[in-house]
């Protein structure tokens, strides 16, 4: 066993839902490729909790708040969320330059700098962090606004621990971010919503439910209602 890429979870999904004739599939590579990413977007975005660390030269986390505004505008729009922050060397380090910083609320901040706008020209002792509400002709959607304190006039490097957002699998040799584990649970959660969409029985769809987690089935069940493909069996309503 092996991660694999979009083409081998797209076979596997075929073979488990019994699409065979490659030259008339029931489930096209179309319909199938979205499928899969609503699924893997399940996986990766709600049961993935592996923290990336972005240096500042990437995320934009370098900052001098009292230099123009309080906070900067972080760069990158793929973060889910940040969940750490820390003092980095410069702009390019990946590893942190001492302790982590504490967080402080929004409104903490705001007030601080009535009470105190003490120029200490050290690192940051406290953060915060807020995603920007933006137009989306801005192309700011998604990006999140940052700040430390206390403020300081020196420009400052911070280490950002964040969550990042899912990345749409294109390609037939993507490989999703995830383990061998995680790949095989996007290809049953998958098939389970097109084998039910094809109208395989209870029994086949058992054999591929047995192999789900308890809450990935209670999720794939709502994924195939949000993406409408839950066919009605004759005499029953759509679930």
């Amino acid at each position: 066993m092996a991660l694999m890429q979009v083409s081998n979870m797209q076979q596997e999904v075929w073979d488990s839902i019994g699409d065979f004739d490659a030259s008339n599939r029931s489930v096209d590579a179309t319909t199938l490729l979205r499928v899969l990413n609503k699924c893997y977007s399940h996986i990766k975005g709600f049961e993935d909790n592996r923290v990336y660390y972005v240096p500042a030269n990437v995320s934009g986390a370098s900052i001098a708040p009292q230099v123009g505004s309080l906070w900067v505008t972080l760069t990158e729009k793929t973060y889910r969320n940040i969940l750490e922050c820390y003092p980095a060397q410069n702009n390019a380090a990946t590893t942190p330059f001492g302790p982590s910083l504490e967080w402080m609320e929004q409104w903490e901040l705001f007030n601080m700098q009535n009470e105190d706008n003490t120029d200490r020209q050290i690192f940051g002792s406290a953060w915060t962090a807020w995603r920007q509400g933006a137009t989306p002709s801005s192309g700011n959607v998604g990006k999140f606004n940052f700040a430390v304190w206390p403020v300081s006039s020196v420009v400052h490097d911070y280490l950002l621990g964040v969550l990042r957002e899912v990345t749409a699998l294109v390609n037939q040799t993507d490989i999703p971010d995830g383990s061998e584990e995680d790949h095989h649970y996007v290809c049953d959660m998958t098939s389970l919503i097109m084998g039910r969409w094809m109208g395989r029985s209870e029994e086949w769809l058992g054999d591929i439910r047995a192999r789900l987690p308890e809450q990935l089935l209670t999720a794939t069940h709502q994924l195939a209602k949000d993406i409408g493909l839950v066919k009605p069996r004759p005499g029953q309503e759509a679930a």
